[in-house]
């Protein structure tokens, strides 16, 4: 049962090492490195922050001129 289980993680881990190999390859064929991967999620991110930060901002002014 040992030599079964050892068997099925050896095929997992080839697998799992496989498909990372892979995604790399994908990545760098379209010309895509990580780090374009991250700036991208980060700019994505940072422009949520401002956006959200702006209308938290912009609520209290409309209700302080409400209330005028």
């Amino acid at each position: 049962m040992k030599g079964v289980v050892k068997n099925l993680q050896k095929k997992k881990d080839f697998a799992q090492q496989y498909d990372k190999e892979m995604y790399n390859k994908m990545n760098i064929e379209q010309g895509i490195s990580n780090y374009e991967v991250f700036l991208s999620f980060n700019i994505h991110y940072s422009l949520f922050i401002i956006r959200y930060s702006l209308l938290w901002l912009f609520v209290p002014l409309c209700d302080y001129f409400f209330y005028l």
